[in-house]
């Protein structure tokens, strides 16, 4: 190798293997968020709609096991478009939901989305402060909801005459 290449390679494998350690972050931060005791999937319930050991399921979310591309897009595919959102971002993409060919459809169902999204965030409000559970479940849900507004946004851009 040339000298002025030496650790070209390293410097690559590097890279890579940063990359690597975020992706597996953030699975399991999606994955702690969200599965588990009193959470909205258990080990169990996952791994059957994925048809993996839930045993399997756990060790990653415990980071004893990494989940490789194609199980940890899966994974955050199922966990929800916020999930796969945060997991694409961390490799610089984003997902975009298929458009579908009713705009007006998708308009209306963005506004129920909204009023539930209103209602979520009263609810938290009613006590007078938010506490880190509610915190971190708002924040998942305005981040999904805000995704769903940029698209039909980007959609409404399109039509203009």
């Amino acid at each position: 190798m040339p000298p002025d290449c030496h650790g070209a390679g390293e410097r690559a494998s590097s890279v890579r293997g940063a990359a690597a350690v975020d992706l597996d972050a953030v699975l399991r931060r999606e994955l702690c968020l969200q599965v588990g005791r009193a959470r909205r999937f258990s080990c169990e319930e996952l791994g059957d709609a994925l048809e993996v050991a839930p045993r399997r399921i756990k060790a990653i979310r415990d980071g004893e096991q990494r989940a490789g591309l194609d199980l940890g897009l899966r994974i955050a595919a199922l966990l929800g478009p916020g999930s796969l959102n945060r997991l694409l971002l961390a490799v610089g993409y984003v997902a975009r939901p298929v458009e579908d060919e009713d705009g007006e459809a998708a308009a209306w169902a963005l506004l129920g989305e909204l009023g539930r999204e209103v209602a979520s965030l009263s609810d938290a409000l009613a006590d007078g402060r938010i506490d880190h559970r509610e915190r971190a479940k708002l924040a998942r849900e305005l981040q999904e909801l805000v995704g769903k507004v940029a698209s039909v946004a980007v959609r409404m851009e399109r039509e203009q005459p």
